[in-house]
């Protein structure tokens, strides 16, 4: 980490996974009905890359710090269905711009407290992750990029 400059960071998600299995009630995805009992198979992709970049607006005297900047997520979509001799599949990109900030302040011991992408040794990170997509059962034709996920995260680094 640069103290008194502009810091940079890089992080790659891939995300891929195949499911099978049998359909346990009746779907329809864009007026293409998957029925009940039939065995499906879903590839879901959901890779995302994070560029962030951020530079000191504060520094005290006893180690704290706070850095301000920003970050760009980009996150790729793809959900293919087959199944009751059907098949269904689409996509989507989004871009999210985001401001950036991360604090720490030292706890002692060579510990501190901090919010931030990236952390270093015996650090304990606290922010907030974001998730856009899915299926949601309660809504027919609902199957993608219809919801929001928010939660709060908590990593030890050691």
């Amino acid at each position: 980490m640069k103290e008194n400059d502009w810091n940079y960071g890089f992080v790659v998600q891939p995300l891929a996974v195949k499911y099978q299995d049998t359909f346990q009630n009746d779907l329809s995805v864009k007026g293409k009905p998957f029925r009940s009992g039939d065995g499906a198979t879903l590839n879901y992709q959901f890779p995302t890359i994070r560029l962030s970049a951020n530079k000191p607006i504060y520094q005290g005297d006893d180690g704290s710090y706070i850095r301000a900047g920003g970050s760009a997520v980009v996150r790729y979509a793809k959900v293919a269905l087959n199944g009751s001799g059907q098949s269904f599949s689409d996509t989507n990109l989004i871009a999210i711009p985001l401001i950036n900030i991360e604090a720490s302040r030292p706890l002692g011991n060579g510990y501190s407290f901090f919010s931030r992408s990236d952390s270093p040794t015996n650090d304990l990170d606290v922010g907030v992750r974001l998730f856009f997509g899915g299926y949601d059962p309660k809504k027919a034709d609902d199957y993608a990029n219809r919801i929001f996920f928010n939660s709060l995260v908590v990593r030890y680094s050691f």
